[in-house]
């Protein structure tokens, strides 16, 4: 069945979600004018994934196993493995500028700021806002800080790494918090099951928000650790 979503929660959701990917995809697109089919193909996987959630693909058979969102983690997580571990994603890496890496990461502050509206209504699970057991909003807050101070040569490379590190551990927290909490799976005893993000348009978040938040981070990390290594 599906729930009882505030229009506001459900629109403002989806408009950041849609700006978020139209940023990412812009500036791919302006990095790699020549990776045309890469832009597409990416919008085209974010919209297949949004009719999808419209559809209720995702919540059916909800509580079942394996949960059908993981139709889209694995998929995300294929690509994040690949990117970190790849030539090819080291090559990619060193075209993006690292200020512009860190600041967008700031998106997160309305991201959590959205998943707590939901925990209110009893529609997530507690533990997966900032009053439970999610920091995610932490590197949100800090990114424009943190990308301004490196613009001024304020923060070192090394100490950029640190806070990359720190957002990757926040994040994979959330992500486990999520999975763990699926109906069906539920190792994690939670107020109310995260059904949520089997409906649209909340089965973006792990299928466009979190993969941009760690491939924003293995980007930064892959240049960083490159300079670093150059420097040595």
């Amino acid at each position: 069945m599906q729930p009882e979503i505030p229009p506001a929660t459900y629109y403002s959701f989806l408009i950041l979600t849609v700006s978020v990917a139209v940023v990412f995809i812009r500036e791919v697109k302006n990095l790699f004018p020549r990776q045309r089919s890469f832009a597409i193909g990416l919008s085209a996987w974010f919209f297949l994934q949004y009719f999808a959630g419209t559809m209720g693909f995702f919540a059916q058979g909800l509580g079942g196993l394996p949960p059908k969102i993981m139709i889209v983690v694995l998929p995300n997580f294929i690509l994040i493995f690949y990117l970190w571990f790849s030539t090819k994603g080291g090559e990619i890496a060193q075209q993006f500028d690292l200020v512009f890496l860190t600041l967008f990461q700031s998106f997160r502050i309305f991201v959590e700021l959205i998943l707590w509206q939901l925990a209110g209504k009893e529609l997530l699970p507690s533990v997966m806002s900032f009053e439970g057991r999610n920091f995610d909003v932490l590197i949100g807050v800090t990114a424009p800080v943190v990308a301004y101070l490196f613009s001024k040569g304020k923060i070192s490379n090394l100490g950029l790494i640190i806070w990359n590190i720190g957002g990757i551990v926040l994040v994979t927290n959330v992500v486990l918090h999520g999975m763990l909490s699926l109906p069906g799976i539920e190792l994690i005893r939670t107020n109310v099951p995260n059904f949520i993000i089997s409906y649209a348009p909340f089965n973006l978040l792990p299928g466009v928000l979190v993969p941009i938040a760690y491939i924003l981070h293995v980007f930064a990390l892959r240049k960083l650790l490159k300079l670093k290594k150059s420097i040595q």
